[in-house]
């Protein structure tokens, strides 16, 4: 964002200082249902990977992306800033 001017330094640090303060857990994830969302809906691995996170632990989703946002809201996903 930072490279496309949609955000100014300030507002990547302040970004930044907000992310730190997520508490962060590693957990074991369901990668067959990784697998099943990727196909369902066409999408790299590692966005299926964080709405299996969200589904399998109950969680909110922090994301920027339309696309990841707009399946999310399809499987019932709180996203964070809604």
């Amino acid at each position: 964002m930072l490279k496309r001017d949609r955000i100014a330094l300030e507002q990547a640090e302040a970004c930044l200082a907000a992310y730190r303060r997520i508490p962060l857990k590693l957990v074991d994830v369901d990668l067959s249902m990784a697998v099943a969302l990727s196909a369902r809906f066409r999408m790299y691995a590692y966005d299926a990977y964080l709405l299996t996170c969200a589904i399998q632990f109950g969680s909110p989703l922090i994301t920027l992306d339309r696309g990841l946002r707009s399946i999310a809201a399809q499987l019932g996903i709180t996203v964070m800033g809604d």
